[in-house]
């Protein structure tokens, strides 16, 4: 599909972790392409210094998120792109790739 291009104009856009990095460049670059831009983040206040309606909440739980689809809704009307950019600072329990011992194939 090379060559196509989208028309953000009015465009609806969501985007999780919207007040610093890649989602601060995806909210910026969907506003100044006409976009409506809800920006959600835990910090609020970052997220409202793009320009963008800000949300403060957390998307790492299904209440974060819904509360943040009913915000998003009530500002927009519609919601036609939701970027889950969002990272989650929780860390993920890890388990041990292969069982402790020597690795299979070699002896002691």
């Amino acid at each position: 599909m090379s060559g196509t291009r989208f028309d953000f104009k009015d465009a609806g856009v969501v985007i999780t972790g919207g007040s610093g990095g890649i989602g601060a460049a995806l909210a910026r670059r969907f506003a100044a392409a006409g976009a409506r831009v809800v920006a959600a983040d835990t910090n609020g206040d970052a997220a409202r210094e793009i320009g963008s309606i800000a949300v403060a909440g957390d998307a790492a739980s299904e209440a974060g998120v819904r509360g943040l689809i009913a915000t998003a809704t009530s500002a927009l009307g519609a919601i036609d792109l939701y970027c889950a950019n969002a990272a989650s600072r929780q860390k993920a329990a890890r388990r041990p790739s292969r069982p402790p011992g020597p690795a299979p194939g070699r002896s002691t």
